[in-house]
C-alpha cells in the first residue's frame, strides 16, 4: 500500500522539518506593500516558518511581507484573531494582525500537566478548531489510549485554559504499528457532535468514535447508534464502517465506506444524518451512492484531510489514493456535489492526477486549496487553487504556487 504525501515525505523531511507526523506554469507569489482587500488568509508551514498569504476574490495569492513567520512546532489553527501552534509538549497562542500576520506569543500551556497526557504528548497528534473559534481540541495517542484535550482561548487575551479531556482507554493497542491510527476530529456544524475514526487503513478493524460536547466546550466520550447504507445483495458482506468523515454545516456527515458492488471492491461515499442524540443514519443505497473515481482507492493511514467539505456544504473534495502496486490510476482529487441526506453526484473528473495530495482546505468564497507535489518530484511542494461553482471548476490565476521549504500543513483562516 502507498501512503499519504505526509507519510511519502516523512523519511525526507526528518533532519529537516519534522512537523507532523499541473495545469499552468508554477508562479512565485511575491510580497506586496499595498492591500488588496483580501478575503481570506492561507497559512502553509514550512520548514523555515509558517508563510502567509492574502487570498483576492479571483483566487490569487499574494504573500504578505514578514513571512516566514517563526513559531513554536506546527501549525494548529488560527480563529483570526490568535494563532495556534502545537509544540512536543506545550501549545502556544500568538496573537494575529489586522493582516492577518502572526505577531508575538500570547500565551502558552504545557499539555502534559493536565488529564489525558497518559495518552502521550504532542508528537503525532491532531489538532482542530469548534466553529466559534474559542474551543481548541488535541488529540493525543500512544496506541494503548486516545484522549481529545479541549483547551479554551480566552477571548482579548488568547489565554489558552484546559477545559478538560475525554478519554479512550480501550483503544487498540496495535493502532500505531502501521501507522493508520485515527483521522482528525470531525465536528458537526452545530459544534455538537465530534467523530473520529479509528484505524481507517484497516477497513475491516475500523470503527467510529463519538463525542458529544458539554456546556464549557469540553468533548466527553459518547455512544451512538449507526445505521449505515443498503448494501447490494449477494456480495458476501455489509458495508464497513465509514473509513473517513466530514460534516456540512446542516446536519450532515459524507462518509467513505468500503465494500462491494457487482463483485467488485470499491469505496463509496455516502451520506448520513445526524440526529440530537448523535446518531448516524444513511438512508442511501449501494445503487445511488457515487463511487470514487479510482476503484481500488486506498486512503492515506494518517489525520490528513481525506475528505474535504466546502463551508457551504454543497461541494467536497475527496483525495485519491491509488494502489500503487500498479500505479495505473490516477491521483489527484474529485469534487462531488453534496446534497445533505440525499447521495451526493459526481461533479468533476479527477483533478491533478499527477500530484500526490497532502491536505486541502476551503476558503468561504468558493476556493478549494490543496496543498501536493507532483508525481517524481516529492522535493517541491506546490499550492493549488481551484475555484469552485455550482456550474463550472476552473484553476484560479497564478495557480499553483511553489513553496520554498518542505511542507504538508495548511490552514485557511476567511474574513
Amino acid at each position: 500500500m502507498t501512503h499519504s504525501l505526509r507519510g511519502l515525505l516523512l523519511s525526507f523531511c526528518l533532519g529537516i522539518l519534522c512537523a507532523v507526523p499541473a495545469f499552468t506554469q508554477t508562479s512565485e507569489a511575491t510580497p506586496e506593500t499595498t492591500s488588496t482587500g483580501p478575503l481570506a488568509y492561507v497559512y502553509v508551514q514550512t520548514s523555515k516558518g509558517v508563510n502567509l498569504y492574502d487570498a483576492s476574490a479571483a483566487g490569487k495569492l499574494t504573500l504578505v511581507p514578514g513571512s516566514p513567520f517563526k513559531t513554536e512546532g506546527r501549525m494548529g489553527g488560527s480563529n483570526g484573531k490568535y494563532f495556534i501552534s502545537v509544540g512536543t509538549d506545550y501549545i502556544h497562542s500568538y496573537a494575529v494582525a489586522s493582516n492577518g500576520a502572526i505577531g508575538k506569543q500570547a500565551s502558552e500551556i504545557d499539555t502534559q500537566n493536565y488529564s489525558g497526557s497518559e495518552c502521550g504528548n504532542n508528537t503525532g497528534s491532531g489538532a482542530v478548531l469548534d466553529h466559534t473559534g474559542q474551543n481548541f481540541y488535541l488529540m493525543l495517542i500512544n496506541g494503548q489510549c486516545m484522549a481529545q484535550q479541549t483547551f479554551d482561548i480566552t477571548k482579548g487575551s488568547g489565554a489558552l485554559k484546559f477545559s478538560g479531556a475525554a478519554v479512550v482507554s480501550d483503544f487498540p493497542a496495535d493502532a500505531l504499528e502501521d501507522g493508520d491510527c485515527c483521522t482528525l476530529l470531525t465536528i458537526t456544524g452545530n459544534d455538537a457532535f465530534g467523530y473520529v475514526v479509528s484505524e481507517p487503513g484497516d477497513f475491516w478493524n475500523s470503527s467510529v468514535l463519538g463525542f458529544a460536547r458539554e456546556s464549557n466546550g469540553t468533548l466527553a466520550s459518547r455512544s451512538f447508534n449507526e445505521i449505515d447504507p443498503t448494501p447490494q445483495p449477494g456480495q458476501g458482506l455489509a458495508y464497513y464502517p465509514p473509513i473517513a468523515v466530514a460534516a456540512d454545516p446542516t446536519g450532515h456527515l459524507a462518509a467513505l465506506l468500503y465494500g462491494a458492488v457487482n463483485g467488485k471492491s470499491v469505496l463509496q461515499l455516502a451520506s448520513y444524518t445526524v440526529d440530537g442524540e448523535g446518531n448516524i443514519t444513511s438512508t442511501n443505497t449501494w445503487k445511488n451512492m457515487p463511487t470514487v473515481s479510482s476503484g481500488n482507492a486506498l486512503l492515506p493511514i494518517d489525520t490528513g484531510s481525506v475528505l474535504s467539505m466546502s463551508p457551504s456544504g454543497k461541494f467536497l473534495a475527496v483525495e485519491i489514493q491509488p494502489d500503487c502496486q500498479s500505479c495505473d490510476t490516477p491521483w489527484g482529487f474529485q469534487v462531488f456535489h453534496f446534497n445533505g441526506a440525499a447521495p451526493a453526484t459526481p461533479y468533476s473528473p479527477v483533478l491533478l492526477p499527477n500530484v500526490i495530495i497532502s491536505q486541502m482546505a476551503w476558503d468561504n468564497s468558493n476556493h478549494l486549496y490543496a496543498l501536493g507535489a507532483e508525481i517524481g518530484d516529492l522535493h517541491t511542494l506546490k499550492l493549488y487553487v481551484y475555484t469552485v461553482t455550482p456550474t463550472a471548476i476552473s484553476e484560479a490565476p497564478g495557480s499553483p504556487y511553489k513553496i520554498a521549504g518542505l511542507s504538508t500543513d495548511l490552514v485557511v483562516v476567511s474574513k
